[in-house]
């Protein structure tokens, strides 16, 4: 970054760190120089080499006082992940230096996604794109194409259509044990596909992820991790054990996966139940509203799918299935308002203090300095203005590790 100054080159997706093992920011020429060459020794291919080159070259040839080149990287799995590191190290390269203006220099469209941060911490002075040029219109295309099927709808229609056709042909072929094997693809493949078109992949990678860290012995939860896995374990053996792959018929498969639903459940809490633990050990009780609505959610999900069963198994009549779906639709609605009446996210807590607020738009406030629980209020320091606010509940909310403000007060 330079301050009018500053010169900023940013990797968002953290190539620098993951293939080279550096950690930034990278302040400086020389450091910047020995960062280019130790990644060039690493992947002398990819096109962030030319981008911190060029970052260089462009910090040599101007003619400007007090400039410094300064070199950010992301997370490897960007989106929030990325936007949250570079906008904790922006804010501690602020504190160091008086920034007027960035120049951001960088490798590819993906990267222009850290603007927003920029612009909420001074005026963006150029941006200058560096991409290898054989590989400028594949990696346009190919960006262009990946943030298209972000788009719900299109997703919906590129992988969430073709992944229930899938899985509707995978159950004609239920009783037929010869498709077996072509079955068990298009089951798997169709998951898939509707997770992925309907927006569940994510949040499935981020529940494995906090999953994963769970079986740390170091965490409380990890009973109830390991006590989850073999739940589940349990739940297939039992399942497989009830039925006749070879001469079993539907009836019978049925009948098998009403006992898979009560481990399939199983699971699910006591996963749940080990996230809450460390949700309250380490002290994030603000998050556990998700996760008490998701454990609701799960039980009555689990009402619909057993009621539709027994339908099926002609063991009750449609009204029972009826009954089922408008008790799990009041259970929810009643469970919204209850959890929604004790939100800690728009409480005040001394939780906030020390995070940063921002407006709905994006742009950068100031920090929150004090709370005070017997006003209900929570003090704010404004970054431009250099002056303390004072905002009631119901003027703010946290979302992730910001305080965002609404607008009447911003």
């Amino acid at each position: 970054l330079w301050s009018e100054k500053n010169g900023l080159y940013m990797d968002y997706d953290n190539d620098l760190g993951r293939k080279a093992g550096l950690q930034t920011p990278l302040i400086g020429r020389e450091e910047n120089l020995e960062a280019a060459m130790k990644f060039a020794l690493a992947d002398p291919e990819d096109s962030d080499l030319n981008a911190l080159f060029y970052a260089v070259k462009i910090f040599d040839e101007l003619k400007i006082k007090d400039k410094e080149i300064i070199t950010l990287t992301g997370h490897d799995t960007k989106g929030f992940q990325s936007d949250s590191i570079i906008s904790k190290k922006l804010d501690s390269i602020i504190k160091k230096y008086d920034v007027e203006g960035f120049i951001l220099v960088s490798d590819g469209a993906e990267d222009k996604q850290v603007l927003p941060l920029l612009e909420s911490r001074g005026k963006i002075i150029s941006i200058q794109d560096v991409t290898v040029k054989q590989t400028k219109a594949v990696e346009s295309a190919f960006y262009t194409i990946m943030e298209a099927t972000k788009d719900p709808f299109i997703a919906r229609t590129i992988f969430g259509i073709p992944g229930i056709v899938l899985l509707v042909y995978a159950i004609t072929l239920i009783t037929n044990s010869r498709h077996i094997f072509f079955q068990g693809i298009a089951s798997v493949l169709g998951v898939y596909l509707v997770l992925k078109g309907f927006g569940f992949e994510h949040r499935i990678l981020e529940s494995l992820r906090e999953f994963t860290e769970g079986l740390s012995l170091m965490r409380a939860s990890m009973p109830f991790y390991i006590g989850a896995i073999f739940l589940f374990l349990f739940g297939v053996f039992n399942t497989a054990n009830n039925f006749n792959f070879s001469a079993g018929t539907t009836f019978d498969l049925l009948i098998s996966l009403q006992g898979f639903y009560f481990f399939t459940v199983t699971t699910l809490m006591l996963g749940l139940l080990g996230r809450i633990v460390d949700r309250v050990i380490l002290k994030k009780t603000i998050m556990l509203r998700k996760d008490l609505f998701f454990f609701i959610s799960i039980i009555l999900a689990w009402l619909i799918i057993d009621s539709g069963t027994l339908v099926l198994l002609n063991e009750v009549d449609l009204n029972f299935f009826l009954i089922s779906i408008l008790i799990a639709f009041i259970g929810l609605i009643f469970t919204f308002n209850i959890l929604d009446a004790i939100d800690l996210r728009k409480k005040v807590s001394s939780l906030l203090e020390g995070l940063h607020a921002f407006s709905q738009s994006g742009r950068l406030m100031g920090t929150v300095q004090g709370t005070d629980k017997k006003k209900k209020e929570i003090s704010i320091m404004l970054k431009e203005e250099k002056k303390v606010i004072e905002l009631k509940e119901g003027s703010f909310f946290l979302d992730g590790n910001r305080v965002i403000v609404l607008p009447k007060q911003a």
